[in-house]
């Protein structure tokens, strides 16, 4: 069988039939891979290694499932080629607004670093919820930007 973890790109493999490892499959040595009984048919020529996580946490998303819409967030906006931050804005607001701390901080993360000009009042506004409910990152975050962004800082 074969893995992929959309996350690090990484792939585990187990032999291919009759040919060894995934090397050994004819014109099949990169990309994305799903679980098969037959990894040399898993594969799925010229689709982004993201595409079945990309489908997955878009359809959980749609049902409301926050932790997915910031996955979905993170996939789109840090690890495709281009990003594509309008759509992970979207997400991360969408979970943010419901109450998801991490998407909070991914949000603020975005606003302060990828917008231009930074939009630091809404950063901060982000940072600032996430860590009164816990979220650690945030606070951190959060003291970066008051102990550099802040003029005297405070």
């Amino acid at each position: 069988m074969l893995t992929a973890d959309p996350f690090t790109r990484s792939i585990t493999s187990s032999p291919c039939p009759d040919r060894g490892n995934i090397s050994g499959c004819p014109g099949r040595s990169t990309g994305w891979w799903e679980e098969t009984d037959d990894p040399c048919r898993g594969f799925r020529v010229g689709e982004s290694p993201f595409s079945a996580a990309i489908e997955a946490y878009t359809s959980a998303a749609k049902s409301g499932d926050t932790n997915a819409m910031n996955r979905l967030g993170i996939l789109l906006g840090t690890r495709m080629d281009p990003p594509d931050l309008i759509e992970a804005r979207h997400w991360w607001t969408t979970a943010a607004n419901a109450g998801n701390t991490s998407a909070m901080n991914n949000l603020a993360i975005l606003l302060a670093t990828k917008t231009d000009p930074p939009d630091l009042i809404e950063a901060r506004h982000w940072w600032t919820t996430a860590a009164n409910a816990g979220n650690t990152s945030a606070m951190n975050n959060l003291a970066i930007l008051l102990a550099t962004k802040t003029d005297p800082p405070t």
